[in-house]
């Protein structure tokens, strides 16, 4: 079992990239996916050491954050965890993500070390189209900056929690709602739909079951547009037509294309 891990959430592949990266700079063991970890806790082991690599959306973690934290890492198997970190990944700012993960923590008796955050390429497409190559090279180069020093300043033992900010309660409180009521899925899918059953194996909520050889969206969904972008004939569809147009982000940067989940943690990529 490994000693030093990293889970990532991710759902269009921001986080996973942060995720190899950090674990490289950090000699960690293993970036094991999330949703794994969920459905199979013991795969985790009892590692002394563990980082957790989750999105923002809408100023909030991903709802995934909150099981993981309260569900398994707060169990008492978990006895020889010293060092805790957090990292958010989002488009423009973390918002309140990064003091609801160290609320988390605390309510699962668990001390974070660190938490940081890092901006990568905004994939929310209803907000905006995907950025240009150009412009997403030129905002990976400047993550990959803010990683390394994330790195070093963990290898240092270099404590750091950010300051709580205002509304902070008030803001876990929402997040705490919205993860207990059912979610309002934006996508569907269109007669475009070949029913390779990509969109579900992507989808990091199991929202995405497949009926008839067409995806059913439930309550799960968080519409975090993993299934959108991943699709590989673009058969998913938004509710609503974005003000910029159908835009796609590509794998090609980030590496992550998962096909399926495997026991290990591991998934497939194509680069």
């Amino acid at each position: 079992m490994p000693d030093k891990v990293i889970i990532c959430f991710s759902g269009t592949g921001n986080s996973y990239y942060v995720s190899k990266i950090l674990c490289a700079r950090l000699g960690y063991d293993q970036v094991i996916l999330g949703p794994d970890v969920l459905d199979r806790p013991e795969i985790l082991g009892n590692p002394s050491e563990i980082g957790v690599v989750f999105p923002t959306y809408s100023g909030h973690p991903t709802q995934n954050l909150g099981p993981l934290m309260i569900n398994v890492l707060s169990k008492p198997e978990f006895d020889r965890l010293e060092f805790f970190f957090a990292i958010t990944t989002c488009g423009l700012f973390p918002g309140h993500s990064l003091k609801i993960a160290e609320q988390l923590a605390m309510e699962s008796n668990i001390l974070c070390s660190f938490l940081d955050w890092v901006k990568m390429p905004d994939t929310y497409v209803p907000m905006a189209p995907i950025p240009s190559d150009e412009v997403q090279k030129e905002i990976l180069s400047k993550a990959d900056q803010k990683i390394n020093e994330i790195a070093t300043r963990i290898l240092k033992n270099d404590f750091a929690i950010p300051r709580r900010k205002m509304l902070t309660k008030l803001a876990f409180k929402r997040y705490c709602k919205v993860c207990s009521r059912p979610g309002v899925p934006s996508v569907h899918a269109s007669d475009a739909c070949t029913g390779c059953e990509h969109c579900e194996a992507v989808c990091p909520r199991d929202a995405i079951t497949m009926e008839s050889g067409k995806p059913l969206f439930n309550s799960n969904c968080e519409n975090c547009l993993a299934c959108y972008h991943f699709c590989p004939v673009h058969a998913i569809v938004l509710d609503r037509e974005p003000s910029g147009g159908y835009t796609y982000y590509s794998n090609r940067f980030t590496g992550y294309c998962p096909d399926y989940r495997q026991d290990s943690g591991d998934k497939q990529e194509h680069s």
